[in-house]
C-alpha cells in the first residue's frame, strides 16, 4: 500500500528527541543517538514530528509500506492513560483523520475503556 509516512535523514538528526515528544502514535525511537521510524504501522503520515524537528531532519514521503494500524496504536496509547487517549483523539480530529478516529473510538468501546472528553471549544 502506498501512503504518506515520515522519513528521517540520519545525517541531519542529532538525536535530541523532540520528534518523539510530538509523535502521538509512538512511531519513533532513538538508537545510537539518532531518531528512526521504529513502528511503520504506527505512523499516520501527518508529520507532527516534521514541524517539531529543530534540525529539519524529517520529511513526509509517499511510499510503499504497511497500512497504519489504529488498533495497535490504541493498545499502546490506552495503556498510558486518559490524557494520552484524549490527545490522540484530538490529533486525529485536528488532522481530519475521521476514519482513524472512528476506529480508535471503536477500539475503546470494544475494550471497555472510558472515552475521555477530547473535544476542544465545546459549546
Amino acid at each position: 500500500m502506498q501512503r504518506n509516512i515520515v522519513e528521517i535523514d540520519p545525517g541531519k538528526c542529532n538525536g535530541c528527541g523532540v520528534c518523539l515528544l510530538s509523535c502521538e502514535e509512538g512511531a519513533l525511537a532513538i538508537t545510537d543517538g539518532k531518531a528512526f521510524l521504529a513502528h511503520e504501522f504506527a505512523c499516520d503520515g501527518v508529520g507532527s514530528c516534521v514541524a517539531a524537528c529543530p534540525q529539519n531532519a524529517i520529511r513526509t514521503v509517499a511510499k510503499e509500506c504497511v497500512p497504519c494500524d489504529t488498533a495497535a496504536i490504541m493498545k499502546t496509547i490506552s495503556a498510558k492513560g486518559s490524557g494520552h487517549i484524549a490527545g490522540y483523539l484530538r490529533h486525529l480530529e485536528n488532522h481530519a483523520l475521521f476514519r482513524m478516529r472512528d476506529e480508535a473510538l471503536e477500539y475503546l468501546r470494544a475494550h471497555d475503556i472510558v472515552i475521555p472528553d477530547y473535544k476542544l471549544n465545546r459549546r
